[in-house]
């Protein structure tokens, strides 16, 4: 199954380094739940035992190979995972919360008890620990030195504020590129892997939300996603899009022209079926906000979902179940591929 929410950098780098026979990764008692990084046994705290650390269902053991000077706990174990990871794989603010979390947990260390250590407050703490305050490096640094992490948390929080994606949305672009099927519903855009670069510049400039070089990065991402609907075995995408984004005038009739002009050139694509959903429908069952199922090898689903504030990857199998419901009377309402391509074409202004 793929993992409830982000999988946690720790994680894959305990998968990498049991490739490289560096960490053994066994079996643990099989916990179901979100992913969290754990802190060691109350057997390793104690010195008995195996060094364990429990992650998502997964025990992670020091391996004997690894220098003394590795052998710090959990840390010594996150410490090496790193230090072999290799560069493809990211790091966020989510993950480097973990990482936190994880080296607090080793070193057997409250919130209470950081906080006076770094002599910062207890509410701080939580809120950065919970996502409510972004961690800065004056804080980074400190937790650092009082958890003997050696400039670790330092180093990762500098690595996930150069990362081009949202935080949320950084391992979606692998998925996609997994997929053996995408179906994606839009209620107010044309779908980021249809649209034109003007169309997508646009969007990420508009209010002035995104400094120039930020917009520009996101918009070289999503530019990049789309070569996967041209490549020699791409997945079968189907688009359902409210009427109302071809609406809405998105950089202006010209870039809506060339907008609408895309759309009928993937349309051509034997892997792409567009439906538009009809203004005359009325209420329908996702007013509430745009969503993709993407259906992976081995019959596995998976969710993203966005809205105002930051979206969610998922796999909740009442949420997909939910969701391919509410996608199934969404197809029902749309308009067959012939109709939306007539309306296309009648919407566009240059031939």
């Amino acid at each position: 199954m793929i993992p409830r929410y982000d999988i946690p950098r720790y994680d894959r780098a305990a998968a990498f380094l049991r490739r490289r026979n560096r960490v053994n990764i066994g079996a643990s008692s099989g916990r179901k739940g979100p992913p969290r990084i754990g802190g060691m046994t109350g057997a390793a705290r104690r010195g008995t035992g195996r060094r364990v650390v429990a992650s998502t269902g997964r025990a992670a053991c020091l391996h004997p190979g690894l220098k003394d000077s590795d052998r710090g706990g959990f840390q010594g174990l996150l410490r090496s995972a790193v230090a072999y990871l290799p560069e493809r794989y990211g790091m966020n603010v989510e993950m480097w919360i973990r990482a936190l979390k994880a080296a607090r947990a080793g070193a057997d260390v409250s919130q209470e008890g950081l906080a006076a250590l770094i002599k910062w407050s207890p509410s701080t703490v939580a809120a950065i620990e919970t996502g409510r305050r972004r961690p800065t490096m004056e804080f980074a640094v400190a937790a650092d030195h009082a958890l003997g992490t050696g400039g670790l948390l330092a180093g990762l929080l500098k690595e996930s504020e150069g990362s081009s994606s949202p935080s949320w949305f950084e391992l979606w672009p692998s998925y996609e590129q997994r997929a053996v099927r995408l179906r994606h519903f839009e209620p107010c855009l044309i779908p980021g892997l249809l649209q034109t670069e003007d169309y997508a510049r646009a969007i990420f400039s508009a209010g002035r939300f995104h400094p120039t070089e930020r917009a520009e990065e996101l918009l070289s991402l999503r530019m990049s996603r789309q070569r996967l609907l041209h490549r020699e075995d791409p997945p079968e995408c189907v688009f359902v899009i409210d009427e109302s984004a071809l609406r809405r005038s998105i950089g202006g009739p010209a870039v809506m022209d060339r907008q609408l002009g895309r759309l009928l050139e993937v349309a051509e694509l034997s892997n792409v079926r567009l439906h538009v959903l009809p203004l005359d429908v009325g209420a329908h069952v996702s007013l509430g906000g745009g969503f993709v199922i993407a259906e992976l090898p081995g019959n596995d689903h998976l969710l993203c979902l966005d809205n105002a504030a930051r979206g969610q990857i998922a796999d909740y199998p009442e949420w997909i179940g939910l969701v391919q419901r509410k996608w199934e009377h969404l197809l029902g309402e749309a308009l067959s591929a012939r109709a939306t391509l007539e309306l296309v074409n009648k919407l566009k202004v240059t031939p």
